[in-house]
């Protein structure tokens, strides 16, 4: 039951452990979401425990709830998001890290792209708290991702900064390193160990309003390390998988460099300039068109599982002009219905009307042997040239045959 309520939503567990003043702290997040083609939704929170030989407690994280719009476009997936913060119960004591008992409402970015083989996503989040004095949260996580295949290699950049008014600014700086299981099922196991960079942070020279915000008394920083393990579905490294480099060049029918307009599965519109044009795709079966001024259109499909380069070439259009004219018997001037055969042509058979014998038929420019036949009559073969822009007349009188006398 709890595989199939995971499967059906984007989801993210981290645990944490750290030591401080010989208190060892745990920290568990939960962050489930679900996140559409234009839409996502995004529910965190944790709960935290702290021991020791004597005894522990227990307590409740900030909650998080995001939701916006999303959108991948080319190389970038961007959404913007409001935020809404709620905390958590707050341990008393000098070993909790910094937090803040009030509410607060922000809003939200996230950015991510692929360059090469590394994939880069980056969050920011503002909170302003309903506090008093006025106090501001801000959030930025920062990944580096490089993806073989299976073994994700990562890095992290995490900063957290507390701003109140009447106070100095407390920063929290951490990198972490992490390896990532990808393709177990539907999961990926996460392994990382984080240090925090910033320097050691002091007590504060003025206690007065901190304690009513969640501070701590005593030393209010965060630990110096922390050891983190977690599980993710899948789909939140769906992105990191290996790109390949897709070349298209664009001729025209001499060989020489083109340009047009490229339509790339969904990712939109390209414009090719020089005849040529890159990308850096996941493997997959990606249906194009490409469309030049006065040219016909192309549609291809191309099935990508490695690097792959593809040539183009593109075809003016054919000048379709005007041959018409009447068959009707030499003799009586009746109109006939006959059949008209054009050699060199696309369009190499057409038909004259019963009624007024007239015949239209649609012709690029060039030579062309005109042949008509009819029942009854003689066949008769007439050569036309056709020239570009004109209307090109060509009329037939065709000789009845004699029957013979018995």
């Amino acid at each position: 039951m709890i595989f199939l309520f995971f499967s059906l939503f984007i989801y993210d567990v981290d645990f944490q452990a750290y030591k401080r003043y010989s208190v060892y702290i745990n920290d568990l997040n939960l962050s489930v979401g679900n996140r559409g083609k234009w839409l996502f939704s995004e529910l965190e929170g944790g709960i935290g425990l702290d021991y020791t030989s004597s005894g522990f407690d227990i307590g409740f994280s900030d909650l998080f709830i995001r939701a916006g719009a999303n959108r991948y476009v080319r190389m970038f997936n961007v959404s913007l998001f409001p935020v809404l913060h709620r905390p958590g119960r707050c341990k008393e004591g000098e070993v909790r890290d910094f937090s803040i008992r009030q509410p607060g409402f922000g809003f939200g970015a996230r950015l991510g792209t692929e360059i090469l083989w590394f994939s880069i996503d980056s969050d920011f989040e503002y909170i302003e708290h309903l506090s008093n004095p006025s106090t501001e949260h801000f959030l930025f996580d920062s990944e580096i991702k490089f993806n073989p295949d299976t073994l994700t290699f990562a890095l992290d950049f995490e900063l957290e900064r507390f701003v109140m008014i009447g106070q100095d600014p407390i920063s929290s700086i951490y990198i972490k390193p992490k390896i990532i299981l990808s393709r177990w099922r539907n999961f990926s196991l996460n392994f990382g160990f984080s240090f925090r960079i910033s320097g050691k942070t002091d007590k504060t020279s003025d206690n007065i309003g901190l304690t009513e915000l969640g501070v701590n008394a005593g030393y209010y920083g965060s630990p110096s390390w922390k050891i983190c393990f977690g599980i993710s579905s899948a789909d939140f490294h769906r992105k990191t998988r290996k790109l390949f480099p897709f070349r298209i060049f664009l001729v025209d029918e001499e060989g020489n460099p083109a340009s047009g307009l490229l339509s790339l599965a969904d990712s939109g519109s390209f414009q090719i300039g020089d005849g040529e044009i890159k990308f850096d795709l996941l493997p997959g079966i990606y249906p194009l068109s490409v469309f030049s001024e006065d040219c016909l259109p192309i549609d291809t499909v191309i099935v990508l599982k490695e690097e792959t380069d593809v040539l183009l070439q593109i075809h003016k259009k054919p000048d379709f002009n005007i041959v018409q004219g009447k068959v009707v018997d030499v003799v009586s001037g009746k109109p006939l219905y006959a059949e008209i055969f054009i050699e060199n042509s696309i369009n190499s058979e057409t038909n004259s009307d019963p009624v007024t014998g007239v015949y239209r038929a649609y012709l690029t420019s060039g030579d062309y042997i005109i042949r008509v036949t009819s029942r009854g009559y003689y066949p008769s073969t007439s050569l036309i040239e056709v020239k570009p822009g004109k209307v090109s007349e060509l009329n037939f009188e065709l000789f009845p045959v004699k029957k013979e006398k018995k």
